[in-house]
């Protein structure tokens, strides 16, 4: 057969590849586990960009992430490298990880300031046993990023929520079981009609001690984390130095079967070894 001819056939294997391509993928588009999974991921990510604060809506991050990873797909063949596919995975998991890691660090930021609040909360109460007042009052002497939570709890209610409602969606929205105990333990105290300042020293102290425990626990098992991440990147670090010194001494390992299946257990028994030594230092306080 002539030239022109396979450059035909080359053509329509091509065309019909593509034609299957899009036939699964509008298969997948109508499926409806892949549009629930879609929608929770959006959901999720609206919530959290919603609690920094951020301009940016979840759609458009959605529809940028898989803009970038199309674009990065089809470089795969013309850049005859792996690279594309590296970025592509990087840009799909990229910002759901930093949005995620930005709302833990803004939690982690309230509960540090728990303590403080909830003195000058105590405080504020014995000026104005009004607890709506004393919220506002209180907002006022503590920082951000709980400030910018108090503010929202008083616009809440001047747009007629009431206080209980207001305070489940502040929990709701830090999502930590520290802020959540210490809301509903002023929620309940509110309705018991209890002494609430003294309800909220009481609190205090127990975020005192809870903080003081936590910090304990994590010098104790510092050592740990750190041989974690040595158990994570010795080996990696190890076989790139035997490929600098001698290029050869790994080569059976990536082109006899032996040696494929040598990696294979090799990297079954890395990413097990990282697993259990993550499950041992992750200690809850």
């Amino acid at each position: 057969m002539s030239a022109p001819h396979w450059v035909v056939l080359s053509y329509v294997g091509c065309a019909l590849l593509a034609g299957g391509a899009a036939g699964l993928f509008a298969s997948l588009a109508q499926s409806a586990w892949l549009v629930t999974r879609v929608r929770a991921y959006e959901l999720r990510l609206d919530h959290e960009l919603r609690y920094l604060q951020s301009p940016l809506a979840a759609r458009r991050v959605w529809n940028a992430q898989l803009a970038t990873c199309a674009a990065l797909l089809l470089l795969v063949v013309p850049a005859r490298s792996a690279w594309p596919l590296v970025l592509a995975a990087g840009a799909a998991a990229g910002p759901p990880w930093w949005i995620t890691r930005a709302a833990d660090r803004r939690s982690r930021r309230i509960e540090a300031q728990l303590d403080a609040w909830l003195l000058a909360l105590s405080n504020a109460l014995r000026a104005n046993p009004a607890l709506s007042s004393a919220l506002a009052a209180s907002g006022d002497l503590v920082a951000a990023p709980l400030s910018r939570e108090l503010a929202r709890v008083a616009a809440e209610q001047r747009l007629g929520v009431t206080l209980d409602q207001a305070l489940r969606h502040m929990a709701e929205r830090i999502g930590s079981p520290a802020v959540t105990a210490t809301l509903a333990i002023l929620r309940i105290a509110r309705g018991t009609g209890g002494d609430l300042s003294h309800t909220l020293e009481a609190a205090a102290g127990s975020l005192r001690e809870m903080a003081r425990l936590e910090g304990v626990v994590r010098s104790k098992t510092a050592e740990g984390r750190a041989q974690t991440g040595v158990i994570a990147g010795a080996p990696l670090l190890l076989v790139v130095l035997l490929r600098e010194l001698d290029p050869q001494l790994l080569a059976p390992l990536w082109t006899a079967p032996m040696g494929h299946l040598i990696v294979a257990a090799a990297v079954a028994l890395w990413c097990a070894a990282i697993v259990l030594a993550r499950k041992i230092v992750a200690v809850d306080v």
